[in-house]
């Protein structure tokens, strides 16, 4: 069995991020956008009053880059949500903070994992 992959996992979450955003301002849906200089990218973004990346963790897929990902998520979006397959990371409902917090309100949930 060869798992999911990045684009099975995508076309799954547009409509569900369509739904999520559509009684807001309208969202603009920006994939693989460019965080960071370009050194990480969220493979989602919705941008409509709150910033919101989206990072996919497909069974191809490791978890070395997750604490950098982590970091650069915090210092750009608002909210953001760690979309996986469960072989990739089966644990639900567990959250990130960011490591480089430097005040009490900066520490919020960085990663929720669905």
């Amino acid at each position: 069995m060869q798992g999911t992959n990045d684009a099975q996992i995508r076309e799954l979450l547009l409509p569900f991020v369509r739904i999520e955003h559509a009684n807001t301002s309208p969202a603009l849906l920006i994939e693989e956008f460019a965080i960071y200089g370009g050194s990480n990218r969220a493979d989602l973004a919705a941008l409509n009053g709150i910033s919101h990346g989206y990072e996919i963790k497909s069974d191809r897929d490791t978890l070395s880059r997750l604490p950098d990902q982590v970091s650069a998520y915090g210092a750009v979006f608002e909210r953001a949500t760690l979309v996986s397959a469960a072989r990739t990371f089966p644990r639900r409902g567990k959250s990130f903070r960011s490591g480089g917090a430097s005040s009490k309100s900066r520490r919020r949930r960085l990663l929720s994992i669905v």
